[in-house]
């Protein structure tokens, strides 16, 4: 279950922050290994169930989860430490080669890995899923998926055939294909029992460029400007999947009406859209508030 509550301020980033590989920008110095045993006594169960959580759950929020940058990571790892561990001071300040940073930044490239073995599984089930046992059967799938228009990014698209190609009508329900609901409901699932503060936007965009690769890098914009109802249904599609609710249970393509018709605004790439701002005013985040809710 994932609830949200208001979004707190995070620390901003700070010069010679990297989340590279546990070291300061110079890359001087020599290598912390990133064990277990940099945690203190009487700390690793919470560390596994609460810190690690609560540090994934706001890199998912991140407009680009690559990029950490923007929130010092340093800064609010100690933040986090001295919220969750007030009787087990670290005896140092939390910074890259220190060994708890650098555990914890292992444990956020393990994190990223995690979400493209999921995509991985995703695939193989969408497969199954669809009957396609054969190399042409699913090498056909995966070019027009990635093809034109971008349908893996889609619920569910209609087309039309014209001469011998199919052509994207209608597109469904956007960033809800069902490969990246089950890549997404891997984050949410590792971060199923602790609050979340707004709409996973960067683990988003990791479950697409799971299945897409760096192609999906130009879609940060579009995932920004999805709006409340879009956040809704994308949530509780992963969510449905977390819960293993029955198939019976969920629409199914065939009953997709006009209502649920995706091309008033369609899709684009950031570099075809011109700059982040152009006419476009940021929202207020509609599933932030004061108290909690439950989003699964």
């Amino acid at each position: 279950m994932v609830a949200v509550t208001s979004t707190p301020t995070p620390v901003q980033g700070a010069v010679g922050e990297s989340d590279d590989d546990g070291s300061d920008s110079t890359g001087h110095g020599p290598a912390v290994r990133a064990t277990n045993e940099a945690l203190p006594d009487g700390t690793r169960s919470k560390y596994n169930a609460v810190f690690m959580p609560r540090l994934l759950e706001l890199l998912g929020r991140l407009d680009n989860p690559w990029d950490l940058q923007r929130i010092n990571p340093a800064a609010e790892m100690q933040r986090l430490w001295e919220e969750l561990f007030p009787n087990h001071p670290l005896g140092y300040v939390m910074q890259p080669k220190t060994p708890v940073y650098v555990l914890t930044m292992q444990r956020v490239y393990n994190w990223r890995s995690d979400l493209g073995e999921a995509a991985i599984n995703a695939v193989k089930k969408y497969w199954e899923d669809n009957q396609l046992f054969g190399t042409d059967e699913r090498t056909a799938c995966a070019a027009f998926h990635i093809g034109d228009s971008d349908p893996y990014l889609y619920g569910h698209v209609k087309t039309v055939k014209r001469g011998d190609k199919l052509v994207i009508e209608k597109h469904y329900q956007r960033f809800q294909h069902a490969i990246v609901m089950e890549t997404l409901a891997e984050h949410l699932w590792i971060i199923s029992k602790i609050p979340s503060h707004g709409n996973p936007c960067g683990a988003l965009l990791l479950a697409c460029a799971a299945n897409a690769g760096a192609r999906a890098m130009f879609y940060v914009r579009s995932i920004k400007r999805l709006d409340a109802s879009a956040w809704d249904a994308i949530l509780e599609r992963s969510c449905a999947l977390i819960r293993e609710r029955s198939a019976s249970g969920q629409r199914n393509a065939h009953d997709l009406d006009e209502a649920d018709v995706d091309d008033s605004d369609a899709m684009y790439s950031d570099s075809e859209s011109g700059s982040d701002t152009a006419d476009h005013h940021p929202q207020t985040d509609p599933t932030a508030s004061d108290d909690e809710q439950n989003v699964c």
